[in-house]
């Protein structure tokens, strides 16, 4: 499975039950509350706090 993260949005290739595992493995780091935006923004940045660059989307037909 491939994900592809760029500012505010997510994107997750893979096989159906792939992607649902990674998204119950998400849910298990982060409390019930937290939107997905937030997520995605929090996810950008590296263990010291600073900003990292966003991975571009790679385009596939």
């Amino acid at each position: 499975m491939k994900t592809y993260s760029a500012d505010r949005q997510l994107r997750l290739v893979g096989k159906a039950w792939e992607v649902r595992e990674y998204l119950k493995m998400t849910l298990g780091r982060v409390s019930a509350d937290v939107s997905l935006a937030s997520f995605l923004e929090g996810s950008l940045t590296n263990a010291k706090g600073q900003a990292q660059q966003p991975r571009p989307f790679r385009y596939c037909r």
